[in-house]
């Protein structure tokens, strides 16, 4: 992930960073379908992202076949 991320930084085009090889994981940030209405009602400063994100590694062909694990 950190070539991909320095070939953006870099301003690499989008055929370049397209030519790059995709890591065997990644790690990945999502809300459950559980908590997607946890916030509602709330006010947006009493929002506490940390508490509705699930983060979580993810192998390279786990979509949409395999779950990612949680980390």
């Amino acid at each position: 992930m950190q070539e991909i991320l320095d070939a953006i930084e870099g301003g690499a085009s989008g055929e370049d960073i397209g030519a790059l090889p995709i890591p065997e994981s990644y790690r990945a940030a999502h809300v459950l379908r559980a908590e997607q209405t946890m916030w509602e009602g709330v006010e947006s400063a009493d929002k506490d992202p940390r508490k509705s994100c699930t983060s979580v590694r993810c192998p390279r062909r786990s979509w949409p076949r395999t779950r990612c694990t949680s980390a």
